[in-house]
């Protein structure tokens, strides 16, 4: 009999979790024996793979922005405050409030004035912390 099965990343990220999940299920009291023939991914985090590039059509222009590609809040500083980041230094954050989504790693990116990923900060009582920094200096 061939049944088919559709995983939701919630349920399993990986191939192993795939196969797990069937060894374990007892769906319609089967037997717990089968073989899995054909794995498909149709979507990468919150991406559809149908919005991929080809590798054959792969350019510079083709390439997504890090905070266009992942689901974290996006903060536009200064230079000054990108300074701070890059010094390790904590700020206070008074602009647009910034919304993390319930159960979603503490998170938010903050770009520089061109719209270039600098850093990765951790948001807390008000005030951004740098948990990493991205730059040549």
């Amino acid at each position: 009999i061939n049944r088919g099965f559709v995983f939701s990343n919630a349920e399993s990220s990986s191939i192993g979790g795939i196969c797990g999940l069937l060894r374990n299920s007892h769906i319609n009291n089967c037997r717990n024996e089968g073989a899995v023939s054909g794995i498909r991914r149709t979507r990468i985090g919150h991406l559809n793979v149908t919005d991929a590039v080809k590798s054959e059509e792969l350019c510079e222009a083709s390439l997504m922005k890090p905070q266009d590609c992942m689901k974290f809040p996006v903060v536009s500083l200064t230079d000054k405050q990108v300074e701070a980041l890059r010094q390790g230094r904590e700020m206070t954050w008074n602009k647009e409030p910034i919304q993390i989504e319930e159960g979603a790693p503490n998170m938010v990116l903050a770009v520089d004035k061109d719209g270039d990923l600098k850093a990765g900060c951790s948001f807390e009582n008000g005030k951004l912390a740098p948990k990493f920094y991205l730059g040549l200096d």
